[in-house]
């Protein structure tokens, strides 16, 4: 039962669309997104380390309302480069946008350079209505709070420790919003 809960990330999410390109770059309140620092010099197409694995896993929409069966597709990335028998995982919380690969692969995040020095599996878990972890048509934002999400992390660990077999020990990541959740 473990096994299906976890799938491939289907081609018709969001982030899989095509989208016309911006004439002009995106700017919020006149700076570019990533500050006016040089761009970050991580390249997502290139080819992925093994080890590497993006999927969904299948959520309870409403985890408190037994009366609701309905089920969601939250994305994941893993990065089991580093990994070393009995080494922990380390589990990055998404916050209020889509989440990248290069939270899993960029070496120059500090929490990977923590992973490969203490053989971790790297995780990244989306957050439920953001990116292409899409809950129903996205339109009724009940169950869109932070209770919810503690609960699809509970959930995404326990399963995890069920596929793998292992009960090593789970560190959270995060800033600000899920950082808290941290």
């Amino acid at each position: 039962e473990i096994e299906s809960r976890f799938g491939k990330l289907g081609d018709d999410v969001p982030s899989k669309k095509k989208y016309p390109q911006p004439k002009f770059k995106k700017v919020l309140f006149g700076r570019p997104p990533h500050g006016f620092l040089p761009e970050p010099d991580f390249n997502e197409d290139a080819s992925m380390p093994s080890g590497f694995e993006e999927g969904t896993f299948r959520q309870r929409v409403d985890h408190f309302n037994n009366q609701n069966a309905n089920f969601f597709q939250q994305k994941f990335y893993k990065n089991a480069q580093w990994a070393q028998p009995g080494g922990p995982n380390f589990l990055m919380i998404g916050g209020e946008g889509p989440e990248s690969s290069r939270w899993v692969l960029n070496e120059n995040i500090t929490y990977l350079t923590w992973a490969k020095k203490y053989g971790a599996t790297v995780y990244l878990l989306e957050h439920r209505f953001y990116g292409d972890s899409l809950v129903g048509d996205n339109n009724d934002l009940n169950t869109l709070n932070s209770l919810q999400m503690l609960y699809d992390l509970a959930e995404f660990i326990k399963s995890v420790n069920l596929k793998t077999g292992t009960s090593n020990p789970w560190i959270t990541f995060g800033g600000s919003y899920s950082g808290a959740m941290s």
